[in-house]
Protein backbone atom coordinates (compact mmCIF):
# COMPACT_ATOMS: atom_id res chain seq x y z
CA UNK A 1 0.00 0.00 0.00
CA UNK A 2 2.53 2.54 0.35
CA UNK A 3 4.81 1.78 -2.77
CA UNK A 4 1.42 2.51 -4.41
CA UNK A 5 0.60 5.49 -2.29
CA UNK A 6 3.86 6.70 -2.81
CA UNK A 7 3.73 6.15 -6.95
CA UNK A 8 0.56 8.03 -7.33
CA UNK A 9 2.15 11.18 -5.06
CA UNK A 10 5.00 11.05 -7.65
CA UNK A 11 2.52 10.96 -10.49
CA UNK A 12 0.32 13.70 -9.00
CA UNK A 13 3.75 16.06 -8.64
CA UNK A 14 4.73 15.40 -12.00
CA UNK A 15 1.48 17.00 -13.25
CA UNK A 16 1.35 20.09 -11.22
CA UNK A 17 5.47 20.84 -11.15
CA UNK A 18 6.25 19.88 -15.27
CA UNK A 19 3.78 22.03 -16.76
CA UNK A 20 4.74 25.08 -14.79
CA UNK A 21 8.47 24.37 -15.42
CA UNK A 22 7.26 24.34 -19.00
CA UNK A 23 5.11 27.86 -18.21
CA UNK A 24 8.37 29.24 -16.47
CA UNK A 25 11.12 28.51 -19.32
CA UNK A 26 10.61 31.02 -21.60
CA UNK A 27 11.24 33.30 -19.26
CA UNK A 28 14.70 31.64 -18.39
CA UNK A 29 15.12 31.63 -22.05
CA UNK A 30 14.58 35.47 -22.44
CA UNK A 31 17.56 36.63 -20.36
CA UNK A 32 17.02 40.24 -20.02
CA UNK A 33 19.88 43.08 -21.99
CA UNK A 34 21.70 44.82 -20.39
CA UNK A 35 21.55 48.18 -21.57
CA UNK A 36 24.55 48.74 -19.76
CA UNK A 37 26.68 46.61 -22.49
CA UNK A 38 26.61 47.21 -26.11
CA UNK A 39 23.78 45.90 -28.22
CA UNK A 40 22.64 46.53 -31.52
CA UNK A 41 19.45 48.63 -31.53
CA UNK A 42 18.96 48.96 -35.36
CA UNK A 43 19.89 47.96 -39.27
CA UNK A 44 19.28 49.78 -42.01
CA UNK A 45 20.36 49.67 -45.90
CA UNK A 46 22.40 51.99 -47.04
CA UNK A 47 20.64 52.53 -50.36
CA UNK A 48 18.03 54.52 -51.06
CA UNK A 49 14.29 52.93 -52.00
CA UNK A 50 14.85 49.59 -49.36
CA UNK A 51 16.07 50.62 -46.58
CA UNK A 52 14.51 48.04 -45.05
CA UNK A 53 16.72 44.52 -46.80
CA UNK A 54 20.33 44.85 -48.30
CA UNK A 55 22.04 42.15 -50.62
CA UNK A 56 25.34 41.60 -52.06
CA UNK A 57 26.94 44.62 -53.13
CA UNK A 58 24.92 46.81 -50.84
CA UNK A 59 25.72 48.60 -47.50
CA UNK A 60 24.18 48.28 -44.47
CA UNK A 61 24.13 50.42 -41.25
CA UNK A 62 24.72 48.84 -37.97
CA UNK A 63 23.31 50.76 -35.08
CA UNK A 64 24.71 50.12 -31.72
CA UNK A 65 24.21 51.64 -28.30
CA UNK A 66 27.59 51.64 -25.88
CA UNK A 67 29.78 51.08 -29.28
CA UNK A 68 32.52 53.14 -27.51
CA UNK A 69 33.31 49.77 -25.20
CA UNK A 70 33.27 47.47 -28.46
CA UNK A 71 35.35 50.04 -30.21
CA UNK A 72 37.85 50.26 -27.79
CA UNK A 73 38.41 46.51 -27.04
CA UNK A 74 38.98 45.91 -30.92
CA UNK A 75 41.62 48.66 -31.10
CA UNK A 76 43.49 47.31 -27.89
CA UNK A 77 43.45 43.72 -29.09
CA UNK A 78 44.07 44.69 -32.63
CA UNK A 79 40.64 42.62 -33.83
CA UNK A 80 38.05 43.58 -36.06
CA UNK A 81 34.70 44.12 -36.02
CA UNK A 82 32.58 41.85 -37.96
CA UNK A 83 29.03 41.39 -39.31
CA UNK A 84 26.95 38.39 -37.51
CA UNK A 85 23.93 36.91 -39.74
CA UNK A 86 21.58 34.75 -38.00
CA UNK A 87 25.22 34.20 -35.38
CA UNK A 88 26.82 33.02 -38.36
CA UNK A 89 29.87 35.14 -38.73
CA UNK A 90 30.86 37.41 -41.86
CA UNK A 91 34.60 37.23 -41.91
CA UNK A 92 36.21 39.47 -44.66
CA UNK A 93 33.74 42.29 -43.89
CA UNK A 94 34.97 45.43 -41.87
CA UNK A 95 33.31 48.45 -40.95
CA UNK A 96 34.01 51.39 -43.62
CA UNK A 97 33.50 54.03 -41.42
CA UNK A 98 32.11 54.55 -37.24
CA UNK A 99 29.80 57.49 -36.70
CA UNK A 100 30.44 57.95 -32.86
CA UNK A 101 27.51 59.64 -31.03
CA UNK A 102 26.77 60.41 -27.25
CA UNK A 103 24.02 57.88 -26.86
CA UNK A 104 24.47 55.37 -30.09
CA UNK A 105 27.38 54.56 -32.83
CA UNK A 106 26.76 53.61 -36.39
CA UNK A 107 28.88 51.19 -38.32
CA UNK A 108 28.45 51.11 -41.88
CA UNK A 109 29.73 47.49 -43.83
CA UNK A 110 30.00 47.04 -47.63
CA UNK A 111 29.19 43.39 -48.30
CA UNK A 112 31.21 42.86 -51.81
CA UNK A 113 31.20 39.87 -53.64
CA UNK A 114 33.73 38.14 -51.97
CA UNK A 115 34.92 34.93 -50.88
CA UNK A 116 32.79 34.75 -47.37
CA UNK A 117 30.04 36.78 -48.48
CA UNK A 118 29.21 34.33 -50.96
CA UNK A 119 29.97 31.43 -49.24
CA UNK A 120 27.46 32.40 -46.26
CA UNK A 121 24.74 33.71 -48.80
CA UNK A 122 25.43 29.90 -50.56
CA UNK A 123 24.93 28.56 -46.96
CA UNK A 124 21.79 30.31 -46.95
CA UNK A 125 20.13 29.42 -49.86
CA UNK A 126 21.37 25.95 -49.67
CA UNK A 127 19.18 25.91 -46.09
CA UNK A 128 16.41 27.83 -47.73
CA UNK A 129 12.53 27.24 -46.87
CA UNK A 130 9.55 27.91 -48.35
CA UNK A 131 9.06 30.78 -49.52
CA UNK A 132 12.53 32.14 -48.77
CA UNK A 133 14.48 31.71 -52.64
CA UNK A 134 14.96 35.42 -53.24
CA UNK A 135 15.23 36.38 -49.50
CA UNK A 136 15.36 35.39 -45.90
CA UNK A 137 14.76 37.31 -42.60
CA UNK A 138 18.16 36.74 -40.10
CA UNK A 139 18.95 38.26 -36.75
CA UNK A 140 21.78 40.80 -37.53
CA UNK A 141 24.55 41.66 -35.01
CA UNK A 142 28.52 42.45 -34.50
CA UNK A 143 31.31 41.76 -32.63
CA UNK A 144 34.74 40.93 -32.79
CA UNK A 145 36.29 38.25 -34.72
CA UNK A 146 36.76 34.43 -33.04
CA UNK A 147 34.16 35.53 -30.78
CA UNK A 148 30.70 35.68 -29.89
CA UNK A 149 28.31 38.83 -31.33
CA UNK A 150 26.98 41.01 -28.76
CA UNK A 151 23.30 41.12 -27.63
CA UNK A 152 20.88 42.72 -30.89
CA UNK A 153 17.14 43.84 -30.96
CA UNK A 154 17.65 43.06 -34.71
CA UNK A 155 16.04 39.40 -34.37
CA UNK A 156 12.54 37.70 -34.47
CA UNK A 157 9.93 39.85 -35.72
CA UNK A 158 12.53 42.66 -35.95
CA UNK A 159 14.77 40.52 -38.10
CA UNK A 160 16.60 42.00 -41.09
CA UNK A 161 15.85 40.98 -44.82
CA UNK A 162 18.42 39.90 -46.68
CA UNK A 163 17.99 39.77 -50.02
CA UNK A 164 19.82 36.70 -51.14
CA UNK A 165 18.62 36.37 -55.17
CA UNK A 166 18.34 39.64 -57.17
CA UNK A 167 14.83 39.62 -58.63
CA UNK A 168 15.90 42.01 -61.51
CA UNK A 169 18.52 40.25 -62.56
CA UNK A 170 16.99 36.57 -61.94
CA UNK A 171 14.07 38.10 -64.29
CA UNK A 172 16.61 39.29 -66.88
CA UNK A 173 18.49 35.61 -67.05
CA UNK A 174 14.80 33.76 -67.60
CA UNK A 175 13.98 36.40 -70.08
CA UNK A 176 17.65 36.09 -71.85
CA UNK A 177 17.90 32.11 -71.71
CA UNK A 178 13.55 31.71 -72.98
CA UNK A 179 14.87 34.23 -75.61
CA UNK A 180 17.76 31.87 -77.03
CA UNK A 181 16.18 28.85 -76.84
CA UNK A 182 13.53 30.38 -78.91
CA UNK A 183 15.65 32.13 -81.24
CA UNK A 184 17.27 28.47 -81.44
CA UNK A 185 14.27 26.74 -82.04
CA UNK A 186 13.16 29.55 -85.09
CA UNK A 187 16.57 28.70 -86.33
CA UNK A 188 16.24 24.61 -86.42
CA UNK A 189 13.12 25.09 -88.05
CA UNK A 190 14.05 27.41 -90.62
CA UNK A 191 17.43 26.60 -91.26
CA UNK A 192 20.19 23.19 -91.60
CA UNK A 193 21.54 24.20 -88.03
CA UNK A 194 20.79 20.99 -86.95
CA UNK A 195 20.88 18.56 -90.06
CA UNK A 196 22.92 16.49 -92.20
CA UNK A 197 25.87 18.11 -94.53
CA UNK A 198 24.99 17.38 -97.93
CA UNK A 199 22.41 18.26 -100.46
CA UNK A 200 19.32 19.16 -99.94
CA UNK A 201 16.81 16.65 -101.26
CA UNK A 202 14.63 17.28 -104.52
CA UNK A 203 11.04 16.68 -101.72
CA UNK A 204 11.16 17.24 -97.84
CA UNK A 205 14.30 18.50 -95.43
CA UNK A 206 17.87 17.09 -94.65
CA UNK A 207 17.95 14.34 -91.79
CA UNK A 208 18.78 15.34 -88.53
CA UNK A 209 22.07 14.94 -86.95
CA UNK A 210 22.51 13.33 -83.76
CA UNK A 211 26.01 14.87 -83.10
CA UNK A 212 24.70 18.42 -83.87
CA UNK A 213 21.55 17.34 -81.41
CA UNK A 214 23.42 16.21 -78.56
CA UNK A 215 25.94 19.30 -78.71
CA UNK A 216 23.42 21.62 -79.05
CA UNK A 217 21.47 20.07 -75.87
CA UNK A 218 24.32 20.42 -73.57
CA UNK A 219 25.53 23.77 -75.16
CA UNK A 220 21.90 25.22 -74.13
CA UNK A 221 22.01 23.41 -70.48
CA UNK A 222 25.78 24.47 -69.50
CA UNK A 223 24.92 27.31 -70.90
CA UNK A 224 21.39 28.42 -69.12
CA UNK A 225 22.75 26.71 -65.81
CA UNK A 226 25.56 28.99 -65.73
CA UNK A 227 23.60 32.29 -66.39
CA UNK A 228 20.62 31.13 -63.45
CA UNK A 229 23.70 30.06 -61.01
CA UNK A 230 25.53 33.36 -61.44
CA UNK A 231 22.39 35.56 -61.04
CA UNK A 232 21.82 33.14 -58.04
CA UNK A 233 24.73 32.24 -55.79
CA UNK A 234 26.86 35.22 -57.54
CA UNK A 235 29.87 33.44 -58.92
CA UNK A 236 31.29 32.86 -62.30
CA UNK A 237 33.22 29.26 -60.97
CA UNK A 238 30.63 27.00 -61.27
CA UNK A 239 31.22 24.91 -63.91
CA UNK A 240 33.09 21.57 -63.25
CA UNK A 241 36.07 20.40 -64.95
CA UNK A 242 34.52 16.99 -66.12
CA UNK A 243 31.38 19.34 -67.67
CA UNK A 244 34.36 21.09 -69.82
CA UNK A 245 35.14 17.40 -71.17
CA UNK A 246 31.54 16.62 -71.12
CA UNK A 247 31.05 19.25 -73.29
CA UNK A 248 34.28 18.94 -75.43
CA UNK A 249 33.60 14.83 -76.22
CA UNK A 250 29.85 16.48 -77.03
CA UNK A 251 31.78 19.12 -79.51
CA UNK A 252 34.43 16.52 -80.76
CA UNK A 253 31.68 14.08 -82.11
CA UNK A 254 29.49 16.57 -83.62
CA UNK A 255 32.96 18.10 -85.38
CA UNK A 256 33.90 14.64 -86.31
CA UNK A 257 30.26 13.62 -87.61
CA UNK A 258 30.03 16.92 -89.85
CA UNK A 259 34.02 15.97 -91.41
CA UNK A 260 33.35 12.76 -92.21
CA UNK A 261 30.08 13.89 -93.98
CA UNK A 262 31.98 16.81 -95.59
CA UNK A 263 34.78 14.48 -96.86
CA UNK A 264 32.62 12.00 -98.89
CA UNK A 265 30.45 12.15 -101.74
CA UNK A 266 26.81 10.90 -100.49
CA UNK A 267 23.35 11.41 -102.30
CA UNK A 268 20.78 13.47 -100.74
CA UNK A 269 18.47 12.23 -98.08
CA UNK A 270 15.28 12.85 -96.88
CA UNK A 271 14.14 13.27 -92.87
CA UNK A 272 12.23 10.58 -91.79
CA UNK A 273 11.08 12.58 -88.73
CA UNK A 274 13.11 14.11 -85.68
CA UNK A 275 13.45 10.59 -83.35
CA UNK A 276 13.99 8.39 -86.69
CA UNK A 277 16.79 10.34 -88.18
CA UNK A 278 18.89 10.59 -85.09
CA UNK A 279 18.74 7.01 -83.94
CA UNK A 280 18.71 5.81 -87.86
CA UNK A 281 21.87 5.01 -90.27
CA UNK A 282 22.28 4.01 -93.39
CA UNK A 283 21.04 0.70 -92.11
CA UNK A 284 18.40 2.04 -90.71
CA UNK A 285 17.94 2.08 -86.88
CA UNK A 286 21.00 1.17 -84.88
CA UNK A 287 21.86 0.57 -81.45
CA UNK A 288 24.86 2.53 -80.98
CA UNK A 289 22.62 5.71 -81.98
CA UNK A 290 20.04 5.04 -79.51
CA UNK A 291 22.47 5.03 -76.76
CA UNK A 292 24.22 7.74 -77.43
CA UNK A 293 20.56 9.45 -77.22
CA UNK A 294 19.57 7.65 -74.13
CA UNK A 295 22.86 8.82 -72.02
CA UNK A 296 21.96 12.28 -73.16
CA UNK A 297 18.61 12.19 -71.80
CA UNK A 298 19.51 10.75 -69.02
CA UNK A 299 22.59 12.35 -68.02
CA UNK A 300 20.71 15.48 -68.86
CA UNK A 301 17.76 14.73 -66.23
CA UNK A 302 20.39 14.23 -63.78
CA UNK A 303 22.15 17.78 -64.64
CA UNK A 304 18.92 19.59 -64.22
CA UNK A 305 17.98 17.97 -60.92
CA UNK A 306 21.02 18.62 -59.45
CA UNK A 307 21.12 22.89 -60.76
CA UNK A 308 17.70 22.97 -59.59
CA UNK A 309 17.65 21.07 -56.25
CA UNK A 310 21.15 21.60 -54.86
CA UNK A 311 22.38 24.79 -56.80
CA UNK A 312 25.33 23.42 -58.11
CA UNK A 313 26.28 21.75 -61.56
CA UNK A 314 27.25 17.89 -61.07
CA UNK A 315 30.53 16.33 -61.02
CA UNK A 316 30.48 13.23 -63.46
CA UNK A 317 33.51 10.28 -62.94
CA UNK A 318 35.74 9.39 -65.04
CA UNK A 319 34.64 6.07 -65.61
CA UNK A 320 31.46 7.70 -66.91
CA UNK A 321 33.03 10.11 -69.26
CA UNK A 322 34.98 7.44 -70.57
CA UNK A 323 31.69 5.71 -71.37
CA UNK A 324 30.69 8.72 -72.79
CA UNK A 325 33.92 8.76 -75.29
CA UNK A 326 33.40 5.30 -76.28
CA UNK A 327 29.86 5.45 -77.16
CA UNK A 328 30.86 8.43 -79.19
CA UNK A 329 33.95 6.86 -80.65
CA UNK A 330 31.58 3.98 -81.76
CA UNK A 331 29.03 6.52 -83.37
CA UNK A 332 32.26 8.17 -85.44
CA UNK A 333 33.67 4.81 -86.24
CA UNK A 334 30.36 3.02 -87.59
CA UNK A 335 29.54 6.53 -89.33
CA UNK A 336 32.77 6.35 -91.31
CA UNK A 337 31.57 2.96 -92.59
CA UNK A 338 28.36 3.97 -93.34
CA UNK A 339 27.84 3.10 -97.14
CA UNK A 340 25.97 6.26 -99.03
CA UNK A 341 22.95 4.62 -100.18
CA UNK A 342 19.32 6.32 -101.56
CA UNK A 343 17.42 5.17 -99.28
CA UNK A 344 19.44 6.16 -95.93
CA UNK A 345 17.25 7.30 -93.02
Amino acid sequence: MKSHGLKLIRRLSALIVFPGLMAFAPSLHAMPLDTAKPYVLSVASGNTGHADSAGLAEEICVTIVNGEELIDEARQNNKNIILFFDRMPLKEVYPRSYVINSDKDDLRFFIGHTTAPIALWDNFISSRKTGQFFSRKVSVSVGLEDQAPIPTLVEKEKAFTLVLVNKTWFTVSIVIIVALILLFLLLAAKTNILRDVGPNPEVGRKPYSLALVQMAVWSFAIMTAWLLLYAVRHSFNTISDTLVLLMGISAGTGIGGVAIDTNRSRPAKQSQGFIKDIVSDDYGVSFHRFQIFAWTIVLVAVFVRQVTAYLTMPEFNSSLLVLMGISSGTYLGVKVTEKPTENAG
